[in-house]
């Protein structure tokens, strides 16, 4: 069993942050959370792609020898890869914000 289904099973709050990239993804996140009897709440941070390649260019500006690089090409490859939530998606949770950032 994952360890945050134990952590739901005993009343405990949990953020999931990762592998909510795609439709499937979330929806199978969301099948364990009401398996598990949990409020489910959708908090997405838009921020448009041109921001995004702004503030990778200024991270690696300012990063250290032992910070991981982001190329452009590799933000557009994991932009191709997220899929935004659909309108039927946000119906599938108790709570659901989008911040544009």
């Amino acid at each position: 069993m994952r360890a945050y289904l134990d952590l739901l099973d005993h009343g405990v709050d949990v953020v999931l942050e990762d592998g909510l990239w795609t439709a499937g993804q979330r929806a199978e996140k969301i099948a364990d959370g009401r398996a598990h009897d949990a409020r489910i709440e959708r908090h997405v941070l838009d921020v448009p792609s041109e921001e995004l390649h702004r503030r990778v260019r200024e991270r690696n500006r300012v990063a250290s020898a032992l910070d991981v690089v982001l190329t452009p090409e590799g933000l557009d490859r994991a932009l191709a890869v997220f899929q935004p939530p659909s309108s039927d998606e946000r119906a599938l949770v108790d709570w659901y914000e989008v911040r544009r950032a």
